[in-house]
């Protein structure tokens, strides 16, 4: 005679875990300079004249403040996000609040990187123009304009 064993279900977490993906499956967090951030000098918008910063033209260098602070704080985001989906799955804190942590924590590490950014310098005639150094603050609108949207 075979003798059964007895199974006992104990729930670790896993119920959990699979209620919450459906909520995680497609919500992202844009950082950065939206199409809606209005229009600087000359009729070109805020997020044209950010690319324009960040790849460069035929006139002006790139200084790439969005990949750089990507490149700088990566692990820090991915450690933050991963203590906050973490709350998310623990059901301490809901997945809006938490994409909007995280979207405030990047787009907040973004402008402060492109404040601190000074190369490559300014020409002289522009540092006599705008009566300053900083390559990415004029008159502040565009880092003003650095933010995030959650979609979900």
């Amino acid at each position: 005679m075979t003798r059964r064993s007895e199974v006992i279900e104990q729930d670790m977490g896993f119920d959990r875990i699979m209620a919450a993906i459906p909520e995680l499956r497609g919500a992202t967090v844009d950082i950065g300079i939206q199409e809606d951030a209005g229009v600087a000098e000359g009729g070109t918008t805020v997020a044209e004249y950010a690319f324009y910063n960040e790849f460069g033209t035929e006139r002006s260098p790139a200084r790439p403040f969005m990949r750089g602070a990507a490149d700088e704080q990566r692990t820090q985001w991915q450690r933050f996000v991963e203590r906050s989906l973490g709350l998310v799955i623990d059901g301490k804190l809901a997945l809006n609040p938490a994409l909007n942590l995280i979207g405030e924590r990047a787009a907040d590490d973004t402008r402060q990187y492109a404040v601190k950014l000074n190369t490559p310098p300014n020409a002289e005639s522009t540092i006599m123009q705008k009566g300053s150094s900083n390559p990415l603050v004029d008159t502040g609108r565009m880092v003003q304009s650095i933010r995030h949207v959650v979609k979900r």
